[in-house]
């Protein structure tokens, strides 16, 4: 029997409200309990899903000629493609939290630095 026809059975056999109390409370657990393991079930998949496309994304800037980077609200590197390595010659961890202009002589940075705004 599922749970709708054992909770009619019951009601039905003990004929009392506490019956159709306690029923409904054990149904409205069982939902609950659905409910919880439907929103892991839904969490792992996204969390799946998004390390797959996470892991797509990587193998696409991996395979790229072109450097690719990422900077915070400063300018800082927060991400650097491996390219750099062969474009620049500098190993794409040496540069994280660094700026483009440290990259520059000191008179083009400063020359740059008023025409570049991070955001």
């Amino acid at each position: 029997m599922g749970i709708g026809l054992s909770m009619c059975w019951a009601i039905y056999r003990e004929g009392s409200d506490k019956t159709v109390d306690k029923m409904t409370g054990e149904f409205k657990k069982t939902i609950t309990s659905a409910d919880n393991l439907n929103k892991k079930i839904t969490g792992r998949w996204r969390m799946k899903n998004a390390l797959q496309k996470e892991d797509k994304f990587k193998s696409l800037l991996e395979t790229l000629r072109d450097w690719v980077w990422e900077t915070d609200t400063q300018g800082r590197y927060t991400h650097i493609g491996p390219q750099v390595k062969h474009i620049l010659g500098y190993e794409p961890e040496k540069l994280l939290g660094k700026t483009p202009f440290s990259l520059m002589p000191p008179e083009e940075a400063k020359r740059v630095a008023g025409q570049i705004r991070f955001a």
